[in-house]
């Protein structure tokens, strides 16, 4: 009943909701310690996995875990909501410990709330432009916003103590350049005036499709933008 009403698995069951009921208890754990910078670590770690899990190209990820980009999606999602809790409590952990238990010079700790304040809402507006109903009804502000609020995220997140999630924004640029740079050249030498005549394939100077039975594929249509596409799937039979 949880596959098809929250397409939860039974892997997720077993491994991803203990791994970050464990991430929240440590998040806990260091908020009752009053270590209130090491309370901070889980969210840094669920966010790294928040940009790793979005590269398209991820035959490594493919390789390694057996997950399609699709299915990355729903981790991506689900890690990005987790970080947002994880924050909380970070930030309930710096009000809630005695003044000597804060690990921040005087002088800097106003810089430190306001990266974390700033890193915090951005993470919290991305997560509420991509519930379905907004961001398929906005999709353009939806995407656009992403880009601007991704990058405030990142960068006040880094500048708040958690640099370590650049780790995760690398694969992810990388990609992003790929896809933008080789991927669209290689597009651009379509032709609309074959030379012979054929059926059934579509680009077929760009592209070719293999699938297993079963197997599910997502075909994407270029449109004028170069990072958007009007895209469909089908199952191979």
């Amino acid at each position: 009943m949880l596959t098809p009403r929250f397409d939860i698995k039974l892997g997720d069951l077993i491994v991803t909701f203990p791994l970050l009921m464990f991430l929240l208890g440590m998040a806990v754990f260091f908020t009752v310690e009053h270590e209130v910078k090491t309370s901070g670590a889980p969210a840094t770690f669920t966010m790294l996995f928040v940009f790793v899990l979005v590269v398209r190209n991820n035959s490594v990820l493919l390789a390694l875990t057996g997950i399609p980009f699709e299915r990355a999606l729903f981790y991506h999602k689900l890690l990005s909501y987790a970080t947002i809790v994880l924050t909380v409590v970070h930030a309930y952990a710096y009000y809630a410990a005695p003044d000597e238990h804060v690990q921040t010079a005087d002088e800097d700790m106003d810089f430190k709330l306001l990266t974390g304040y700033v890193a915090f809402v951005a993470l919290v507006v991305l997560c509420l432009l991509s519930v379905n109903k907004i961001r398929r009804r906005f999709f353009e502000f939806f995407l656009r916003t992403h880009w601007i609020l991704f990058i405030v995220a990142v960068v006040f997140a880094s500048l708040h103590g958690a640099p370590y999630i650049l780790v995760g924004v690398i694969p992810w640029f990388v990609d992003m350049l790929y896809r933008l740079a080789i991927r669209t050249r290689k597009y651009s030498k379509g032709s609309l005036k074959p030379t012979e005549v054929s059926t059934g394939i579509v680009a077929r100077d760009q592209v070719s499709v293999h699938t297993l039975p079963g197997d599910i594929t997502l075909i994407q249509f270029p449109r004028v933008r170069k990072d958007t596409g009007d895209a469909f799937e089908y199952e191979a039979g």
